[in-house]
């Protein structure tokens, strides 16, 4: 028989899949996005002095890297799927997470209603049989009530 503190059926299911999600496509390395991203800013700085040594708007300069046109905008928008990428597993992790907990919750109070309802209709049941003892003048053990003669 299993304790009732161990975890549900579905609680395990959802560790699993937890287990799942970490191994599949893990994201970038810390390093290695910080580098990307070192490099992309050195390169937008380098970028946005014109000829003339002025800096173009920022408009511009965000259409370019959001068109996919060169290597540098590819680069921009990797990294930032990336970033979308590890914050969207971040969601699914936690969401798991506060689902396992909120089902826990739920199935430890199940049992606790459970417990009270058994020891509730254990108790009556007692008194139940202690009643009818007396009222047929059937002696019980632990019974103080006189029977009536």
């Amino acid at each position: 028989m299993t304790s009732p503190t161990d975890k549900q059926p579905a609680t395990k299911e959802l560790i699993d899949e937890l287990s799942r999600i970490r191994k599949s496509d893990e994201p970038t390395s810390i390093d290695q996005f910080n580098k990307q991203l070192f490099e992309v800013v050195v390169s937008i700085g380098n970028l946005t002095r014109g000829d003339n040594g002025a800096f173009q708007e920022a408009d511009a300069l965000r259409k370019f890297l959001n068109s996919r046109s060169t290597p540098l905008s590819h680069r921009y928008i990797s990294i930032i799927e990336k970033y979308n990428y590890s914050f969207s597993e971040f969601t699914n992790c936690r969401s798991v997470v506060i689902q396992s907990s909120k089902s826990e919750t739920r199935a430890h109070l199940k049992n606790l209603l459970f417990r009270i309802l058994t020891t509730l209709g254990v108790g009556f049941s007692i008194m139940l049989v202690y009643a009818a003892a007396h009222y047929f003048e059937i002696p019980m053990p632990l019974m103080k009530l006189p029977i009536p003669t």
